[in-house]
């Protein structure tokens, strides 16, 4: 299954959307996107699934959750943002990558994985951080800025975010480096929330998760905070997240998620304030490859 396939699938488990739509949000040609359509529709038929339908100009997919589950179960490619993704998040976890390994588990040419890691390196000098490449070894990250690790952050949310159609690749990256459960997680972060009566959105919840994956990564040296101005909403705060998150979460979790439920409460943070400018900025970024 090519990334034009992937990605239709993914729009249509978020919404059903009209052709002309489609068409546009993927840059391709309506006969193009006829033929990826016909051809999904081949493979959701070897699942004894319903097929993408196309009524009065609208295309939907309408089947149960645990059928998209079974779809990307099936699938073992990944686009190329995926690609950059995964690559992205294997360095700044571990501190080192071998493209050559990765090319051969991840089953794709020379030409594509190095295409890939260019865009990484974009993102990572871009942002201040610094690699250096052992002859016969591979990639060890050197130096890892606080925008690198926010890059890092939000590409882990995605993940997250995406956890019940992620392929085999991505889920076992996922298991991999997350030391928790996504389920009992959220709902302990969701509590907090209520608590504290502020509002929560999918993507946030599941920034939030992320934070925990590496949470060293994202201690309060690594920032020049503003001088906190309402220490008792701090406070509140801190002993809302101390009460809910008492079991489960480390000591180094629960300060980061009292200072970012603060910032982004009070709209002093780069996730509300500036992730737009920045998605934009990156986008430049992967499109000139």
């Amino acid at each position: 299954m090519h990334s034009t396939m992937i990605n239709i699938l993914k729009i249509l488990h978020q919404t059903k959307i009209t052709k002309e739509n489609l068409a546009h949000n993927l840059d391709i040609k309506e006969g193009t996107l006829l033929k990826s359509i016909n051809a999904i529709n081949t493979f959701l038929r070897d699942l004894k699934l319903e097929e993408i339908r196309i009524e009065k100009g609208i295309v939907k997919l309408e089947i149960k959750k645990t059928e998209w589950c079974e779809i990307f179960e099936k699938i073992n490619t990944l686009t190329f943002e995926e690609k950059v993704d995964y690559l992205y998040i294997k360095l700044v976890y571990y501190g080192f990558i071998n493209l050559e390994k990765e090319r051969e588990y991840l089953d794709i040419s020379r030409s594509s994985i190095n295409r890939c890691f260019l865009i990484i390196k974009k993102l990572l000098e871009t942002n201040g951080s610094k690699i250096t490449y052992n002859n016969g070894k591979g990639t060890e990250l050197i130096e890892l800025t606080n925008d690198s690790r926010i890059v890092f952050a939000l590409k882990t949310t995605k993940l997250i975010l995406e956890e019940d159609i992620l392929t085999p690749v991505q889920k076992k990256l996922l298991n991999n480096i997350k030391k928790f459960n996504i389920k009992t997680r959220s709902t302990k972060l969701v509590a907090i929330y209520k608590c504290l009566k502020l509002p929560l959105t999918p993507t946030l919840l599941c920034f939030l998760c992320a934070l925990d994956i590496k949470s060293k990564y994202f201690q309060t040296e690594n920032y020049s905070f503003e001088k906190y101005n309402d220490i008792q909403m701090l406070e509140r705060i801190r002993c809302v997240v101390n009460s809910v998150g008492n079991i489960g979460f480390s000591e180094d979790y629960k300060n980061i998620l009292v200072q970012y439920i603060y910032m982004i409460s009070s709209n002093e943070h780069y996730f509300l304030k500036d992730i737009f400018i920045r998605a934009k900025k990156y986008q430049k970024i992967y499109s000139k490859y």
